[in-house]
């Protein structure tokens, strides 16, 4: 797969801070915002907390994802641009960086818990793991392929991010990922792979596909609603 040929968008990302106070979509790239060459890593994170208190969700989202990005550049990124032995792999790493986002929530003692669904991309191999609720869609000249389970329930707090200083993920995937396909990401699953298909194929851009998305999920969620959509292996948006 050729290098340098990842764009992603968020969803609705200009209304992180007013609208989804708890729910964030974090994104990495080796250059930048918008595309990377051949590695990004892609978050999606959601604070769940019983009374629904905003400032824990939201303290426990950000912990979450700022934590996993940063283990995944430090620990997996950084040591293979400047280390030629004794690199991590990606999913030991992401797993690590999992336990450790779940420590931190636990050391916050606010009660929060947080869902993540992670996407990491490495040249042409795709690693994905979720705890708690979240979706993932490849989408190949082949169709619309579903890499995460189905819809998770919440297990009120039981086993998601903050519960406990190890944590179990509901999925984990390591796939590779052919040139001109994209991916999309949410803590939402809610579209049916018509939906998600041609939004993606037929609108004129990610953003746009976002948009429509957004649209067409329920009212009443979508104030709850973070993802990112992903194209690999195209020159421009």
């Amino acid at each position: 797969m050729p290098a340098g040929q990842i764009i992603f968008s968020q969803i609705g990302e200009q209304e992180v801070e007013v609208r989804r106070a708890h729910s964030v979509a974090l994104t990495v790239s080796s250059c930048g915002d918008g595309a990377c060459t051949g590695f990004g890593i892609f978050t999606v994170t959601q604070g769940l907390q019983s009374d629904d208190d905003n400032a824990v969700n939201a303290k426990a989202a950000m912990t979450a994802a700022q934590t996993i990005t940063t283990e995944l550049l430090q620990n997996f990124y950084y040591r293979t641009l400047f280390e030629n032995d004794d690199i991590p792999l990606v999913n030991d790493t992401l797993q690590n960086a999992l336990n450790l986002a779940s420590q931190r929530i636990q050391s916050q003692n606010t009660g929060g818990h947080s869902s993540a669904i992670t996407l990491v991309i490495n040249d042409n191999r795709l690693y994905l793991m979720r705890v708690g609720a979240g979706c993932a869609f490849l989408i190949t000249k082949d169709g619309i392929q579903r890499l995460t389970s189905e819809n998770s329930a919440q297990h009120n707090g039981a086993g998601l991010i903050g519960s406990a200083a190890t944590l179990q993920p509901e999925d984990v995937t390591i796939k590779y990922l052919p040139s001109y396909s994209s991916l999309f990401i949410s803590n939402a699953d809610v579209w049916d792979t018509t939906e998600i298909l041609n939004a993606i194929l037929h609108a004129p851009s990610l953003g746009k596909a976002g948009a429509i998305l957004l649209e067409q999920a329920p009212e009443n969620i979508r104030a709850d609603i973070a993802g990112v959509l992903i194209r690999v292996g195209l020159v421009q948006e």
